[in-house]
């Protein structure tokens, strides 16, 4: 029977023990690091790399879990983004760290700690200096493909250093890995559908010293063009592709509008509110003019707005540049909605759990500073079903481009933030034999 007494450390102060414990993880996290960013993990194939991660919690000694995505569930929660994808059977994968079941209860908050393993597929491979899927260790640096997996290495490697340090957490901790980050946030949803709700949740990102309070909405959308092809060689051929792409200045224009009077939290951001034309698609032979064509676009929108006004905007920007158009008279545009569909949040600056992010930080001789990201990230999740959430995790470098890698002092650095945060929200006590 296990028992447990308390450490009696300060709030944001971890053991030294504890601390001593997380450098030692250093050349394990590395290891695993390569070990995650060697597993291809794009959308739809995100099992291998979750299998390693199920294998990893394992191996620290914590309960395992995992469930299936299912797709009526998500489509039925008002939530949940669009999608028009296959889940073909992913899932999520979940370690449990109860406390012992004597010795002093603890009193500790319950957490989640949040990563995931998803990433897009890379671009212009043959930019990198060895390819993005075979990583490697370069100046004090890991180099691959899906650097952002450092941050869920980096809540591993706090648990896994609380567990050499002899200590327990004074209150539930799950750490969780969830597939979908990237494209619609659907993975985190269905595993807080999943879970008994907790007190809190730490959500993994390239955050540094960064203590987020607020972040941004974001919403993808595809506007499709269908006109009527012909040959080439006719001259009376109007291109679906250049007909689709004289609407994304109406659409740019639109962001900048967007920007014109920011909440409090993101006066001096530099326009957070941006549109990205991500992907086109369209044609069939370069002998024929175009009959198809769509454009996939994401863009933000503040904390507070609500996404049915927004994508009501978007539909009426491009009907009203579509009027300008000859081409699009007798056959207009179509706005359709895939994927990403959040609405932002902001926290009290003073929140609980801004706060002991801002001491596990300062703890570890770190600056903290509040900020107010311009991305989503799951976070939003949490705190939309009414569970306070923040993020933290190693600085990056190259995010989503060439070459992209994490310092690993850098990743040692955000561990001990994770580890002293974990003690200073859940309490934390010494495991013993008893």
């Amino acid at each position: 029977m296990s028992g447990a007494e308390e450490t009696g450390a300060a709030a944001g102060v971890a053991p030294p023990a504890l601390i001593d414990a997380v450098g030692e993880q250093r050349e394990w996290m590395v290891a695993l690091l390569r070990r995650l960013l060697a597993a291809p993990s794009e959308l739809g194939r995100e099992e291998l790399a979750q299998a390693i991660v199920e294998e990893t919690l394992r191996e620290l000694g914590l309960e395992i879990s995992s469930h299936v995505l299912d797709a009526d569930t998500l489509r039925a929660h008002p939530r949940a983004a669009p999608f028009d994808w296959e889940l073909g059977g992913k899932r999520n994968v979940v370690g449990h760290w109860r406390p012992g079941a004597s010795g002093s209860p603890g009193g500790g908050r319950s957490l989640t700690l949040s990563g995931h393993v998803d990433v897009p597929a890379p671009q212009s491979p043959e930019l990198w200096t060895r390819p993005p899927y075979e990583p490697w260790v370069d100046d004090g640096r890991v180099v691959g493909w899906g650097i952002l997996k450092s941050g869920l290495v980096a809540m591993l490697g706090a648990l896994r250093a609380m567990r050499a340090a002899g200590l327990e957490p004074g209150a539930t901790v799950r750490l969780q890995s969830v597939v979908e980050e990237e494209t619609s946030g659907n993975g985190a949803l269905a595993a807080a559908l999943a879970l008994e709700p907790l007190d809190g949740a730490l959500v993994a990102g390239c955050l540094g010293e960064s203590v987020p309070f607020a972040q941004l909405g974001v919403f993808w959308f595809t506007v499709r063009v269908a006109l009527p092809p012909a040959h080439a060689g006719d001259g009376v051929a109007t291109s679906a592709i250049d007909s689709a792409l004289a609407l994304v200045p109406a659409l740019r224009e639109h962001a900048l509008r967007a920007n014109a009077i920011p909440p409090a939290a993101y006066r001096d951001a530099d326009e957070p509110i941006k549109l990205n034309v991500g992907a086109i698609r369209g044609g069939t032979l370069p002998s024929i003019g175009p009959g198809e064509c769509e454009i996939s676009c994401r863009i933000a929108m503040f904390p507070g707005e609500r996404l049915a006004d927004k994508r009501r905007e978007i539909e009426q920007v491009v009907a009203a540049a579509a009027e300008r158009i000859p081409a699009f008279a007798a056959h207009p545009p179509q706005v359709r909605f895939t994927g990403f569909s959040c609405e932002g949040y902001e926290l009290p600056r003073d929140a609980p759990i801004v706060q002991a992010l801002e001491r596990a930080h300062a703890a570890g001789g770190g600056r903290p500073r509040l900020a107010a990201l311009t991305t989503a990230l799951d976070a939003r999740t949490f705190h939309h079903l009414g569970i306070p959430a923040t993020s933290a995790g190693p600085p990056v470098e190259q995010l989503h481009a060439i070459d992209e890698a994490v310092a690993i002092d850098e990743l040692v650095r955000s561990t001990g933030t994770i580890a002293r945060f974990v003690c200073d929200w859940c309490g934390v006590r010494r495991a013993s034999d008893g």
